[in-house]
Order: C-alpha cells, then sequence, then structure tokens
C-alpha cells in the first residue's frame, strides 16, 4: 500500500476546498473525512495512485456531487457524447457513472432557453438534427452550434458547482411595503408569489445578474427562474439593463433595521419630555373633535404618536437631503391603474416576525373611499397594539369588509357571514358590549371633525420639528442603510428606519413611566370613520 503520509499531507488544503463548495464547517468535515476513508480502502484494495493531490480533489469532488444529488434528489440521465471524463472503477474504487450523469442532467438545468431547448431535444427526445432545425425554423449549423455550446456550458457547470449562493440551501425571506395607490389587482403586493420570487429579488439587489447568474446562485432550474424574472420585469419590480436583471426598489435588511430600532429606543428615550409635551397637547386637542371620545386614553397617545410620526417624516427627509420626498403624483404609473413606489425588508431563513421588530413596527395610514350613502371614508393605522390590518380572524378580510362589518353593527344589519366574525371583531377592539348589545368602538366623525384632525397633526409636527428634528436628523444620518445607485427614490428610505420605529418608542417609554397602560392581550386600534 501506498504511504498514506503522502495523503494526509494534503489535508488541510482539502478541508479549505471543501469548506468552499460546502459553505458549512459541519459539512465540509464530513466530505473529508469521507474522502480520506475512500482513500485508505483503495489502498488498502492495492490501487496505485500516481498523484495524491488530483486523486483526493476527485474523490472530495464526487462526494460532494453525491450529497447534493441527496439533497435535491435529483434523478439520473447520462448524456453518452458529453466530452468530459466519467471516473472508473479502477480509479474510484467502485463509483458509478450515474453519479456523474445526474451532475449532468442538474447542469442541464442551468442552460437557458435557447441552449437547453436544442440539448433536450436531441439527447432525451432523440430528434435529429435535422428534425431540431426544421421544427425551430433555424439552420442546421446554428442547432450543432448550440449543442456545442450546450455541452461546454454543463462541464463548466459541473467544474464549478460550488457557486451555489447560501440561498440556494436557505432562502431568504422578503417582505414589501409600498407608498402610494395599490394597482387593481393588487400591485405590487401580489406580484411577488413565492419564496422563488422573494430570493430573485434578493440576489438581484447588489448588482445586476444574468439570469443565468440568478439560477446558479439560488440553485433552480432556469426554466423556472426565466418565468420569475420575465413576472417581475413584466410588475415593474425589476429592469432589464442589456442581459442583465436588476432589483428595482430599496431593500432593507434585518441587521440595518436592527441597528435603526436600537437608535430610535435610546433618542425616544432621551427626548421624551420634550415630546411627551407635545403628544399630551395634541390629544387634548382631540377633544375638540366630536365622536373621538370613542377612543381610550391609550388609543389617543398612540394615534397622537402615529400622527406625529407621518407629519414628520417628510420634514425628516427635507432636512437631511435638501429636497422633499415624491408625492403620489410624482410615483410612476404601474400596471392596472396603480402608482406606487415599493419598498423591501429581508430576514434570514426561518426568522420570527414576534420579536422585537413587530413589537415596535406600523405602517402607515391607508384608507378606504366612497363606502356607501352615510360614510364617506375610513383611516386606519397598523400596529403590534392595533393590528388591524394583521388582524388574526376566523376568514381573511380586507378593508372595506372591516368597515362593513362595523357599519352593520352599528344598523344592526349584520348577515350570517358577518356575524362569524364578530368576536373576532370584538376581541381586536373594533366593536364592543355596550348595554347588552355590539356597538362600534371606533370614532364617526364629520368631514369638519377631520379637518380638524389634519391641523392637529400639522401642529404635532411643527411641535416636534421645533423641539427635536435636527437631533433627529443627525441619528438618521448616522444610521443611513447603504444601496446601490441605480434605485429610485431610495434616499427618502435609506435614512428613514429609525424613525419607522419612533412612534412605538414614545408610546411603550410612556406606558414605562405609567402616563398611560398597556395591559396583555388587550387591543388599541387606531381607525376613524368619516361621515357624509
Amino acid at each position: 500500500m501506498d504511504d498514506f503520509n503522502d495523503f494526509t499531507q494534503h489535508m488541510d488544503m482539502l478541508y479549505k476546498t471543501a469548506l468552499t463548495q460546502a459553505r458549512d464547517e459541519k459539512l465540509a468535515e464530513e466530505l473529508v473525512q469521507e474522502t480520506y476513508l475512500h482513500t485508505l480502502q483503495a489502498l488498502r484494495k492495492g490501487a496505485k495512485i500516481q498523484n495524491p493531490r488530483a486523486y483526493l480533489l476527485s474523490v472530495l469532488r464526487n462526494r460532494f456531487f453525491m450529497y447534493l444529488r441527496g439533497k435535491y434528489k435529483l434523478s439520473t440521465t447520462y448524456f453518452g457524447d458529453l466530452p468530459f471524463e466519467v471516473p472508473s472503477e479502477a480509479d474510484f474504487g467502485g463509483l458509478e457513472r450515474s453519479q456523474e450523469a445526474e451532475a449532468v442532467r442538474r447542469e442541464l438545468a442551468f442552460l437557458s432557453h435557447t441552449y437547453r431547448e436544442v440539448m433536450v431535444r436531441y439527447y432525451m427526445k432523440n430528434q435529429k438534427v435535422e428534425q431540431i432545425a426544421a421544427e425551430l425554423s433555424i439552420p442546421k449549423g446554428t442547432v450543432l452550434s448550440r449543442l456545442d455550446t450546450g455541452r461546454k456550458k454543463i462541464k463548466e457547470g459541473i467544474q464549478n458547482m460550488d457557486n451555489y449562493s447560501e440561498n440556494s440551501y436557505s432562502p431568504q425571506i422578503l417582505t414589501l411595503g409600498m407608498n402610494g395607490r395599490m394597482g387593481q389587482k393588487g400591485e405590487p403586493f401580489s406580484c411577488v408569489k413565492n419564496s422563488l420570487d422573494q430570493n430573485v429579488l434578493i440576489v438581484a439587489y447588489e448588482n445586476p445578474l444574468t439570469v443565468a447568474e440568478i439560477s446558479r446562485a439560488l440553485g433552480t432550474p432556469m426554466a423556472f427562474v426565466e418565468e420569475s424574472v420575465n413576472n417581475l420585469v413584466d410588475a415593474q419590480l425589476m429592469k432589464r439593463e442589456g442581459q442583465k436583471v436588476a432589483t428595482d426598489f430599496f431593500i432593507s435588511s434585518l441587521e440595518d433595521k436592527l441597528n435603526a430600532l436600537e437608535a430610535a429606543k435610546l433618542f425616544a428615550k432621551e427626548t421624551f419630555d420634550r415630546v411627551n409635551q407635545i403628544i399630551l397637547q395634541g390629544i387634548k386637542q382631540y377633544d375638540k373633535i366630536e365622536g373621538f371620545s370613542a377612543f381610550n386614553p391609550t388609543q389617543k397617545y398612540l394615534c397622537a404618536a402615529l400622527s406625529l410620526r407621518l407629519s414628520v417624516s417628510w420634514r425628516l427627509v427635507k432636512a437631511i437631503t435638501g429636497k422633499y420626498p415624491p408625492d403620489n403624483n410624482d410615483l410612476p404609473d404601474r400596471p392596472n391603474y396603480g402608482k406606487w413606489e415599493a419598498i423591501g425588508s429581508r430576514y434570514p431563513h426561518g426568522h420570527s416576525f414576534n420579536g422585537e421588530l413587530g413589537k415596535y413596527s406600523v405602517s402607515g395610514r391607508s384608507g378606504v373611499q366612497n363606502i356607501n350613502d352615510y360614510l364617506e371614508s375610513a383611516c386606519e393605522w397598523n400596529s403590534a397594539l392595533g393590528p388591524i390590518q394583521w388582524a388574526q380572524m376566523k376568514y381573511s378580510v380586507d378593508s372595506p369588509e372591516r368597515v362593513q362589518i362595523i357599519e352593520a353593527v352599528r344598523t344592526n344589519t349584520v348577515n350570517a357571514f358577518q356575524a362569524e366574525l364578530l368576536p373576532d371583531m370584538e376581541r381586536h377592539g373594533l366593536i364592543k358590549e355596550e348595554n347588552d348589545a355590539k356597538v362600534p368602538a371606533v370614532p364617526y366623525i364629520t368631514k369638519e371633525g377631520e379637518r380638524t384632525f389634519f391641523d392637529i397633526e400639522r401642529e404635532l409636527g411643527d411641535g416636534f420639528s421645533n423641539a427635536c428634528l435636527d437631533e433627529l436628523a443627525a441619528v438618521c444620518k448616522a444610521n443611513k442603510v447603504n444601496y446601490p445607485k441605480r434605485i429610485p427614490f431610495a434616499d427618502n428610505h435609506a435614512y428613514n428606519l429609525p424613525l419607522n420605529f419612533i412612534t412605538m418608542a414614545y408610546v411603550y417609554e410612556a406606558a414605562r413611566r405609567d402616563i398611560i397602560t398597556i395591559k396583555d392581550g388587550k387591543y388599541y386600534p387606531v381607525m376613524y370613520l368619516v361621515k357624509r
């Protein structure tokens, strides 16, 4: 038997190679152990190995292929005349040819449609070159050229199977938000349908990529990636740049948000005394609005804090960038009469949304118009204390349906479907029990009352701006999120992350100081309806 020391001296090199391929320390160690065990068995059987380093690398490579086969459950097809060597039994002590063949079949899935189609027709459907040329309406020479290129690409792919990104085995989560007006079919939210769409957008965010590069990074056959990319481009969430595509909206990471959250909590604590006086003054002004008494003190405090954030947002962008953020009229026209800009957040695989970020997150104000002859509109916010849009109910209902249920309770016209949702509506604080009857638990205000509300909102923004806007701008600048320069409107979001958590930071600080009461399991929704 050859001296085994000739093989063990390559152990460090082999481990580094395995780690590069597997991107997992434990898996790399297992691959190296299996490689040396196989080598030792081959030596004991009398195998003569002239180049220990090359032999070890070959065995390691095939062990990694075997791992991928088990992971992706690849089926087996062998392309007999492809120009690469299949290890023999003499070289690998019984390694089956089918292991290489499975890798070949996998690489076929990563070819673009141009090459994949002729390869599949020729090798899997046994069509002759002349038949392929006729059916595809291309010259015979083009078919031969594509077959040759396809074979070369497959060979290159097998030699570079360590190029898969982490997203291929640990897909990330992408959530969407938006500014502006949704499309009639729910765009942009309805355009990101699954984990594949989410991860296509994530991997093509930092730099434009070809579809082949996206396919390789995700470890997903190109046929599926091509469809996903085409749909996302049509939805205007991606754009083409020559032969490449790129994600076309701002995306922040979990780390970005956690840093911004800590900055917001510290800022709220340091400025609370000043800002609390502004919020309390705004709450006093709410007494001018008929119907606002339906809110309890905690809801009023939350409403004022939410209004303050909304009013401060555009002032903050102006203070940092020197220009106001775009209003809805400045946003691009989108499919199905939408006019919006998307905003994304990415999270690691398996992330739980029940932690600190969820506790401090809020969404912007959304509204419903022209409800019925009695109601003109409805407005609602979403927060961890009043999760109106995230409300867990027996059936999924949207904003118009929620309003209609509240209206049905008011007019005593609840139908059978609505009746099944009343317990959930009551649990979320949208209706309540009063004098043995269900009644709305949200304010019904007049149009004049809403104008007064907007006046109070501006006063809150003025008060905060005078008190500490410059200080908040400095915090936001210190927590700026880097982004690709091609992204439109990105400055409006790159500096704004701390502001996203400011509202709840002030609310929780007020509760900690016993200014308001927050009871576990109780919801404090912020929603009002405007009468005609």
